[in-house]
């Protein structure tokens, strides 16, 4: 169960109760998707979510947030990935 919850805050399909959508208010951004994924794998012991997520920040440009989670991750962060794509200049 906690997994489950950890694994939807993690992919942006949940918030918690106190980020939710109230219209009487301005949103509140939450920014604990990797913080979400570090736990999903700490609990579950599968890194391929949390090298997802934090490997998508980096990508992003929110770089030292994530790297402590990324170190969290030792060698298993180290896997090779296929190359990123340069961006289109069109």
């Amino acid at each position: 169960m906690a997994a489950g919850l950890l694994a939807r805050l993690a992919m942006g399909e949940a918030r918690p109760r106190r980020f939710a959508f109230d219209p009487d208010r301005p949103p509140n951004r939450w920014h604990g998707e990797q913080t979400a994924a570090w736990a999903h794998c700490r609990i579950t012991g599968d890194p391929e979510l949390a090298l997802r997520v934090s490997g998508a920040a980096v990508r992003a440009g929110l770089g030292r947030p994530v790297l402590r989670y990324l170190a969290d991750l030792g060698p298993q962060a180290a896997t090779p990935r296929p190359p990123l794509s340069p961006p289109s200049t069109r």
